[in-house]
């Protein structure tokens, strides 16, 4: 979807607005290959998944418990689940950080979440899914008598970022998740529980995030001077002269944890930044400020 709109026109005032929408669906109707993760970063483990009906992008791995309800998909634990069995409802329970663990082991350092077991008994389950739901661009340029002003919002809604960055660190107790200053005692974990998470750097649904994020992608301020200005200061052998500044990449909005959502797996060989948002070490979009100077003749 394209749509541009001019909003003003007279001799002093000139504006116009852009818009620019994509969204997509895609699925693998045929795959004779047998199912595969696709590799995205040297010994880190893929979330990606290719296969017969499943849509290029989606994540698959393992999930953790947040719902008691969902103990019993399995169904090894629904068939010890009665009165004082090993899976009885009342000896489980949530805390604090959502997920759902043994009543008698919180707060202990034998508390650890719960891994999800699909009716099929598999624990590799579909995670997340990298495609949003639709991408906007605004793009609006105003021409004020000899100023100009020009901006670029870029805005993806829904889909979901592998945080691979921030999976590394869990082996080695280095994440944000390990410091417990400022937590009341009782909401306090032991290092080992964080650890599960980590996986052995397998597919976690602990690291998939929301992939939404609004940006400011450029901010352009130009002022131009013409030929009788210029002649107060000796240059009225130009024809113009065009000072400004322009922004890139100067605002980021998101509830992403990592340092930048527009994010890819481009790093690692795939070169496919719309299906494989995965962050697995790779520098920021830079936010960069420069200078413009043009002279006209």
């Amino acid at each position: 979807l394209a749509l541009g709109v001019v909003v003003a026109n007279s001799r002093d005032l000139y504006w116009r607005v852009n818009v620019a929408a994509d969204r997509t669906r895609q699925k693998i109707t045929e795959y004779p290959l047998p199912i595969r993760d696709r590799a995205v970063a040297g010994n880190l483990g893929s979330p990606f998944r290719v296969g017969p009906g499943q849509s290029l992008g989606v994540m698959y791995g393992r999930r953790w418990v947040r719902n008691i309800n969902d103990l019993y998909d399995d169904p090894v634990k629904k068939a010890q689940s009665g009165a004082g069995q090993a899976w009885d409802p009342a000896k489980y329970g949530g805390h604090e950080g959502g997920y759902v663990v043994l009543a008698s082991a919180r707060g202990t350092v034998n508390e650890r979440p719960i891994g999800y077991v699909a009716p099929d008994g598999s624990t590799i389950v579909q995670i997340g899914d990298a495609n949003p739901d639709f991408n906007m661009s605004f793009n609006s340029t105003v021409n004020f008598k000899r100023f100009t002003v020009n901006a670029l919002i870029d805005w993806t809604q829904g889909g979901n970022i592998y945080n691979g960055t921030r999976q590394w660190p869990f082996f080695e107790l280095r994440d944000r998740a390990y410091d417990q200053a400022g937590k009341p005692v009782e909401a306090r974990k032991a290092a080992d529980y964080y650890a599960a998470f980590y996986n052995n750097a397998d597919a976690t649904d602990f690291f998939v995030e929301p992939g939404t994020y609004v940006k400011v992608k450029e901010l352009s301020v130009n002022y131009t001077f013409l030929r009788d200005q210029l002649s107060t200061f000796g240059l009225g052998w130009l024809e113009n002269l065009r000072v400004g500044l322009v922004g890139r990449n100067l605002f980021t909005f998101t509830n992403y944890s990592g340092f930048d959502p527009e994010i890819s797996a481009t790093d690692f060989g795939e070169g496919d930044p719309f299906q494989l948002r995965y962050d697995g070490f790779s520098y920021p979009h830079f936010r960069q400020l420069s200078g413009v100077v043009e002279i006209a003749f």
